[in-house]
Parts: C-alpha cells; structure tokens; sequence
C-alpha cells in the first residue's frame, strides 16, 4: 500500500517557531502555541528562547524544589556563602533598574498576607501594646505565646461563624482604674466588640474596698 505525503501542509517542532507566524512559538513541553515573550531568553540555542514556556519551566522548579527541597536549600546556601558580594550586587542592581515593579511586587505581597493573616497581626499589636505599658511579662513561655495568639484566631472565627465583629478582651484591664491585668492567656476572653467596647477598661468584678 502506498503512502500518500502532505507536502503543503507545515510542520511545526515541539519547542520551534510556529510556521507561518514569526511572533509564535510551540512549547516543547504543554505543545501551546504561545507568543515569544511567553518564554524565557537563551542565548545558547539558534531562536533565543527557552525549548518550555515560562508556565511550564516555573510549574518544572516547582515540582523539583518540593521533591528535593533540602538539596536545593543546601545548594542555595552553599553558593550565596561563596558568592555573597556577587549576589548582594546583582539584587542592587536588579532593583534599581526595577525598583517600580519590585516595590509593587512587594506592596502585593505584604498585602495578600495582611488579609490572610490578620488574627496574627493583631496578637502582635496586641502585643505591643502590652510590652509598652509593660503588661506582658518577660517570664511567658512560647507556649503562653501561642495560646495568646489562639485567642486572636478564635476571635475571627466567632466573627465568620456569628457574622459579628469580636474582640480579644482583657478580663482585667490593662490600664484600669484600681487594678491592672497582665497581656496573659488566662486574662484573655473572646466577646462581641460591641461588650468590650463598652466595658471601657471597667473591672466591675472586683471591689478593692471590700474588707
């Protein structure tokens, strides 16, 4: 049986120039048609660019540093030890002639970590609130630590389980009329902020002229 050939039709390599269309490229590894700037340079090979796309060369590392994450740790540690002023010179370098798009960059990043993580900001202000009017004593242990930040998660938990605002209030207050209370796990309570907004640093419990 004879074989007929197509001769017209263009055949397009895995990871070349797309036929016909100058400003494409086929990756070697998803076989997308995708536009240049979709690849990463490489001078080293006749067109320039990578063979894979930069979605797939970036999902390739991923999937290698979460197989040999301590390897490569080691590797980048070992390399900036003895490359240190190298490294340092080119991070300047890149953000100078970047600084715009790394600053935003950055503003994106501390922003999306803000919103998923705002029970632990504000244990940490909290915190420093309390170290300032010198309500946290220095003897807590990291475990007391965690339980405080326990109570800052429980407290955003209330708020989606209820559909209202809690605070982290202090049992005894911190700077109260006759009495001040420690930044401690067991003087910590979670309550509507509406109830701690309008106990105002009250202690009513407590009647230090009694006896």
């Amino acid at each position: 049986m004879q074989l007929e050939m197509d001769f017209e039709t263009p055949v397009t390599m895995l990871g070349s120039l797309a036929k016909g269309d100058p400003d494409l490229k086929v990756c070697g590894t998803c076989k997308e048609e995708k536009p240049l700037s979709a690849f990463y340079k490489n001078r080293s090979v006749k067109d320039g660019l990578e063979a894979s796309c930069k979605s797939c060369r970036r999902k390739a590392r991923k999937k290698h540093y979460q197989e040999n994450r301590d390897v490569v740790l080691e590797k980048v540690k070992k390399y900036y030890q003895e490359n240190r002023d190298v490294v340092l010179e080119r991070v300047k370098k890149y953000y100078q002639e970047n600084r715009d798009v790394v600053l935003e960059r950055n503003r994106d990043v501390a922003k999306a970590w803000r919103k998923a993580n705002l029970e632990l900001l504000s244990a940490h202000a909290a915190s420093r609130r309390a170290r300032k009017k010198q309500a946290q004593p220095p003897w807590l242990t990291e475990e007391h630590i965690n339980q405080i930040k326990v109570e800052y998660k429980n407290s955003k938990r209330m708020k989606k389980l209820t559909g209202i605002e809690h605070h982290v209030d202090h049992i005894v207050p911190l700077a109260g009329k006759n009495v001040c209370g420690l930044h401690v796990p067991w003087n910590l309570q979670v309550i509507p902020a509406k109830h701690n907004l309008e106990k105002n640093n009250r202690f009513d419990d407590w009647n230090l002229n009694d006896g």
